[in-house]
C-alpha cells in the first residue's frame, strides 16, 4: 500500500463475480491485510452466509471492523457487492475523519458469467433471489471520494483497455466515463486516467507531480492490449495525441472513436489505428476479441 497511511479496498461487483476468489488470493499474497467479509459476518452472526439478516446491523458490524482496523494502522480489503452508491458513501462518510487511502476494485464479470458461476458454487440461495442485483446501475465514481478505481476481470477473452481522451471540458469527462462504463459492462478491464489520483499530490512540486502522472499513464499503456481514443477532431489535446502516437509506436492496437460532431480528422490519427468507430455507442457491439479492421473512408483527413 502507498505511503504511511492505512488503506482500505472496497470490492465492487455482482454476486458470483469472483470477488471472494480474488480476495483470498490477495490475502494469501498480503497476509498483513485484514480481510473483512460480508459473507463471513453473516455466517458468524446469523449462522449462514446466505441469511442476509438486518442490513442496519450488518452495516454496523462491518463499519466497526473497518474502524478497528484503520485505528490500528492496518490495511483492509472489504469483500461485498457494494453495488449501491448510498451504501458505499455511507461507509466513506462514517470514516471521513480518519486519514486513509480509499480504493475501489471492480470485478467486471458479466451477468451471464456470474449466473454460470453461481450454479457451480453450491449456495443455499436461488438465482431468482439474486436477479435483482443485475438491475442495479450505480457504478462507483471518483466524486464519491475514492483515491483510485481499478478493474479486474474474470471473463474469458477480456482485454485491458486504456482510454485516451481530453478531460478538460465537462462533456469530455462525461463521454470518457460513459465509454468506460460500456466497456466494463462488457467485462473488459479499463484504465481511465481520471480515476487515478497521485496520493498526497499537494506534497510534491508541480514538475515532480507531473512526472509521477506521466510515469503511471505510460506504464498503463505499456500494460494494456488496446488504446481507445475518443477523438474530437483534427485539433485535440496534446496529451491525447501523444498517448495515441506512443501506443501505435510500441505496437498497441489503437481504436479511434469519432465523436458525433467531428467533421475533420488528423490523417495521422486516422491512419494510425486498427479501427474507427462512429460514436461511443459503437463500443457496445465492436468485437474486442477478433479486433476487425474498420476504416472510415468518408471522414475528411488533413
Amino acid at each position: 500500500m502507498p505511503d504511511n497511511k492505512p488503506s482500505g479496498i472496497f470490492m465492487y461487483g455482482y454476486p458470483a463475480a469472483g470477488k471472494t476468489t480474488f480476495c483470498k488470493k490477495f490475502i494469501k499474497e498480503n497476509p498483513e491485510v485484514v480481510y473483512i467479509s460480508a459473507d463471513a459476518i453473516r455466517e458468524e452472526k446469523y449462522g449462514s452466509q446466505d441469511t442476509y439478516g438486518n442490513p442496519i446491523e450488518m452495516y454496523g458490524w462491518i463499519l466497526d471492523k473497518m474502524k478497528e482496523t484503520l485505528d490500528a494502522g492496518k490495511d483492509f480489503i472489504y469483500d461485498g457487492t457494494n453495488l449501491y452508491k448510498e451504501y458505499r458513501t455511507d461507509f466513506l462518510d462514517a470514516l471521513s475523519e480518519r486519514n486513509w487511502n480509499k480504493f475501489c476494485l471492480r470485478i467486471n464479470t458479466t451477468k451471464d458469467k456470474c449466473i454460470a458461476n453461481h450454479a457451480k458454487r453450491g449456495r443455499n440461495i436461488t438465482q431468482e433471489e439474486l436477479n435483482h442485483y443485475f438491475d442495479i446501475n450505480e457504478p462507483p465514481t471518483m466524486e464519491e471520494g475514492w483515491d483510485e478505481i481499478e478493474d479486474v476481470s474474470y471473463m474469458y477473452g477480456h482485454k485491458k483497455i486504456y482510454i485516451a481522451s481530453p478531460f478538460f471540458k465537462e462533456n469530455n469527462r462525461e463521454n470518457a466515463l460513459k465509454a468506460t462504463e460500456i466497456l466494463r459492462q462488457r467485462g473488459q478491464e479499463v484504465y481511465l486516467p481520471l480515476e487515478h489520483k497521485t496520493i498526497n499530490a499537494w506534497d510534491y512540486p508541480n514538475y515532480q507531480w507531473g512526472k509521477m502522472v506521466f510515469d503511471n499513464d505510460v506504464e498503463a499503456i505499456n500494460n494494456c492490449d488496446i488504446v481507445v481514443v475518443l477523438s474530437y477532431g483534427r485539433e485535440s489535446t496534446a496529451g491525447t495525441n501523444w498517448e495515441a502516437g506512443y501506443a501505435w509506436g510500441i505496437g498497441k492496437n489503437v481504436i479511434v472513436v469519432e465523436m458525433p460532431e467531428v467533421k475533420l480528422m488528423s490523417l495521422m490519427l486516422a491512419n494510425g489505428r486498427i479501427a474507427t468507430l462512429k460514436g461511443i455507442d459503437a463500443l457496445k457491439t465492436y468485437n474486442f476479441k477478433k479486433l476487425p479492421k474498420l476504416e472510415d473512408r468518408e471522414m475528411e483527413q488533413k
